[in-house]
């Protein structure tokens, strides 16, 4: 049987197989609920803290922007130039925290035909030729069972975010803490 550090929660971890009412089976981690959220879900937020704000409204502005004072780090994953028309931009973040490291990730980039696009991973993959690697070889693709571009892109992000930090403690400069990734 798999087995997960004690600190990872077993109901989000279980490969049993299931049943849902109309009889299919799974793997155990798809469209299971726990507590009314996705098994995928609780894993990737684990231990987080949310809040929601309507950004488009001055109080939601302000709340964010009291945050950004005290915060390390802003990740973003709007299209490109969302925040800056909120009056959110880094520029505008940067001089309430100079130490800020404020990570854009958007799904194509802020330059390119596909700049103003929502980006979703099946379509990232799709772009990138993987779909095409998958299923049977004369039947249609098989959609991934992971959000394959979705997770890497995070995880590029999180590099490039943890580079900066390190840079900022290593130098002390401030006002260069800003990145886009895609």
């Amino acid at each position: 049987a798999p087995t997960a550090p004690a600190s990872w929660p077993t109901s989000a971890l279980r490969s049993s197989r299931w049943s849902d009412p109309a009889g299919e089976t799974g793997c155990g981690t798809r469209r299971r609920l726990v507590d009314g959220e996705g098994i995928l879900f609780r894993v990737l937020n684990r231990g987080k803290r949310s809040l929601t704000l309507n950004l488009k409204s001055d109080e939601g502005r302000a709340v964010f922007r009291r945050l950004v004072e005290t915060a390390d780090v802003l990740l973003e994953g709007f299209r490109p130039g969302v925040m800056k028309r909120l009056g959110l931009g880094y520029e505008t973040l940067s001089e309430a925290n100079p130490r800020l490291v404020y990570c854009a990730l958007s799904g194509y980039g802020p330059d390119g035909p596909y700049r103003g696009r929502a980006g979703h991973d099946l379509n990232y993959v799709g772009l990138a030729g993987l779909l095409d690697l998958t299923g049977p070889q004369d039947g249609p693709p098989s959609v991934p069972g992971a959000l394959v571009a979705d997770l890497s892109g995070g995880l590029w992000a999180a590099v490039g975010i943890l580079l900066a930090l390190l840079a900022r403690e290593r130098t002390g400069r401030e006002g260069s803490g800003w990145m886009d990734r895609s």
